[in-house]
Parts: C-alpha cells; structure tokens; sequence
C-alpha cells in the first residue's frame, strides 16, 4: 500500500467517525428553527410574543440545568472537555502519522544511520500491528468524542454547545494534529508517541484486539511493500538521472 492511499484510508475512517456528529448538527438546525418560530410569533394583541418558557429552557440547558459558572463543577466540566479534545488530538494525528509511515524507507534509512535504526526500533513493532493499532487509536477517539458533548452540554446553553464540539471536533482535534503529525516531523513525532500508543494497545486490548484479528483475517495483514527487480532497475534510473 502506497504512502497516499495510506493517508487516504486514514482520513477516510477518520471522516467515517466524524459523521457522528451529524446528529448534533441535525441537532443544532432544530433548535435555531424553533428559536426563529418563537420569535417570529405574534399573540392576538398584534404584540410579538415571548419566547416560550418551555423553549426557553431547552435553550438553556437541553432540558436539564447548567452547573453554575465557575464553580467546581464547571471547572470539572471544562477540565474533561479539554482532556476529551487533547486526547482525540492525539489519536486522530497518531491514526494518520503512524499509518501513512512509508516502513520500507524506514527499513532502509536504518541500515546506513544509526539514529534511524534506533527510531524504527521503537516504531515499527507497534505498526506492524496495523488493525489492531488501529483499532485501538479509533476506539480511543470514538469515546472521548462521544464524551465530549455530554460535559459542554454541562457547561453552556445547547445550541452553543453544539456549535463549540464541532468546532473542538473538527479544528482542533482533527484537522490541526492530522496537518502536524503527518508533516515534517513525522517520523519524529511517531518515535516519541510510539511507546504510549503500544501501551494503550495493551490497555484496550480486550476490545481492540479481537476486532485487529478479525480485520487481520478478512483483509490480510500489512507487510512492507518491496520493489521487485523492474522497479529497483527504473529506481536507479531515477538516481542517476
């Protein structure tokens, strides 16, 4: 598997996941229709009604209260709203970074550097376990952005909360870590998270596990791609130019 269909199988899954939020977007459209309708409606005296207290207090809260600004469980509230956002952060990075690894160009930078060989000895028995890396880093992801919601919510007014999970889902835990894990640093930053994703492998194990075995199963494990002799001759070629 080439280097952009790496990526490309990377964000796809990762946009499969996203589209959990359409939900809350078809979430978001109902409750700015029914701010516009109540609003707009006039009472029988020709004066512009009030919204109604119903409406009111699912603006205000989705039918439940908010924790009081600022105090200990507010502060809780935004404490785990962070962690979701961070960890989802490093999970959506890591899924693209580690995946779109060219581990052949690894294999071969180590044989001649000695930095290099010290780096593909932490990265690569963790990627050699493609799916059920793989697994782990979505199921990770999946809860803590399934989490996310449930704690804004806490914290501000529906419709706003709606608005700040998808802008928290899709700047700063996707597109922002997915630009920097996958740039010039990559190998870098894979070195350093490669440990703690292993980890994490072994953490989630009883779940994620099973499905990389079955993923294993139906779609064949990833080995390293190696050029056969037509594509080392056309490779020379190429160098010598």
């Amino acid at each position: 598997m080439t280097r952009i269909n790496k990526l490309a199988l990377a964000g796809g899954l990762i946009l499969f996941n996203k589209m959990l939020m359409f939900p809350r977007l078809v979430r978001g459209a109902q409750l700015l229709m029914e701010v516009h309708k109540d609003h707009g409606h006039v009472d029988d005296s020709g004066s512009v009604g009030d919204i109604s207290h119903g409406t009111h207090d699912q603006s205000h809260g989705g039918g439940h209260a908010l924790d009081p600004a600022f105090s200990g469980a507010w502060w809780f509230d935004a404490f785990v709203a962070i962690f979701c956002t961070v960890t989802s952060a490093f999970m959506s990075g890591l899924t693209v970074g580690l995946i779109g690894l060219d581990k052949l160009t690894l294999e071969i930078n180590a044989t001649t550097d000695p930095v290099a060989k010290k780096r593909a000895d932490i990265i690569l028995p963790v990627t050699s376990k493609h799916h059920w890396m793989l697994v782990t880093l979505m199921f990770i992801n999946a809860i803590v952005m399934e989490t996310l919601p449930i704690y804004v919510d806490k914290m501000v007014p529906e419709l706003l909360a709606i608005s700040i999970c998808v802008f928290l889902e899709l700047i700063a835990g996707e597109l922002i870590p997915m630009a920097v894990c996958s740039g010039p640093k990559q190998v870098q930053i894979a070195e350093i998270c490669a440990p703690g994703v292993n980890l994490l492998m072994w953490l989630t194990s009883p779940v994620s596990w099973p499905i990389g075995q079955v993923l294993d199963k139906l779609l064949g494990e990833h080995t390293v791609d190696r050029f056969n002799n037509a594509e080392l001759k056309a490779l020379i070629m190429l160098h010598s130019e």
